[in-house]
């Protein structure tokens, strides 16, 4: 199986179809639409799971007594890769979106995801995400006294480090393509991520990072990734923003 799936989206996949039509030409029999040659993206199909747990133990530390919640249920890490390529079009996005909802047979519930803007820092040409993971599953601004260890193999640009000392189980970090960025979905079973262009045209890779809870033994959970994309485009001198979707895409998330 390859590592990802690729998706195009075409003038088809427009939520509105008739908006690749200038307003001035639809009452003509035959109108001309917008010449577009499709946006192409990308998912991971192998999504990299970690246990906080595990992570927390694997710094030799033993896990606070206070943390009952974890006899009933595990918490994961859960990274999902996604992209565009530089292909087509892609100059013309505007935003680039993915929701990742599981579905209903096992009780998933998102406890926070990365990244977002409030963790965003760096310069111009290198900008990141960082936040430290806390034995709730919950983000914090990262704390330049925790002290870290280990490195964790994440997947692409993504760096999980252990930390050693306080309630932290690790700090996350990864680059990303935009320092605008809208996430959603803590308390839920879906999480979404919409990534805003900012001076830059928004094509490469991007992880994502859901912690969720799961019932205690978990295996495998099933979810469904949705990817969009507003484009926006100058051409028959009207300017208007066009939100395209793809179908839902099954993926298994394998808790190992």
């Amino acid at each position: 199986m390859d590592d990802f799936n690729e998706v195009v989206l075409t003038a088809d996949s427009a939520e509105d179809k008739d908006l690749f039509i200038a307003p001035g030409e639809r009452h003509f029999a035959k109108p001309a639409p917008v010449e577009f040659n499709n946006i192409h993206l990308r998912v991971g199909n192998r999504p990299i799971v970690r246990n906080l747990s595990a992570l927390y133990l694997k710094s030799g530390r033993a896990l606070p007594a206070e943390l009952q919640v974890l006899m009933a249920y595990d918490l994961w890490l859960v990274m999902f890769s996604v992209g565009i390529i530089a292909a087509g079009q892609y100059d013309w996005v505007k935003q680039f979106g993915c929701h990742i909802e599981y579905e209903k047979h096992v009780r998933t519930t998102v406890l926070d995801v990365f990244p977002q803007s409030r963790f965003i820092s760096g310069a111009e040409f290198d900008v990141g995400a960082s936040a430290d993971i806390d034995m709730h599953g919950e983000l914090q601004t990262p704390d330049v006294k925790v002290p870290l260890g280990e490195i964790e193999e994440a997947g692409g640009q993504a760096k999980i480090q252990l930390a050693t000392k306080a309630k932290i189980a690790a700090r996350i970090s990864m680059r990303v393509l935009t320092p605008v960025i809208t996430a959603a979905g803590l308390g839920s079973d879906y999480s979404e991520w919409i990534f805003c262009r900012d001076d830059k045209p928004l094509v490469g890779d991007q992880q994502l990072t859901q912690i969720i809870m799961v019932p205690n033994g978990t295996k495998k959970l099933k979810c469904k990734a949705t990817l969009s994309a507003v484009i926006t485009t100058l051409s028959r001198l009207f300017i208007v923003p066009i939100r395209l979707k793809s179908s839902a895409l099954p993926l298994e998330v394998l808790l190992k």
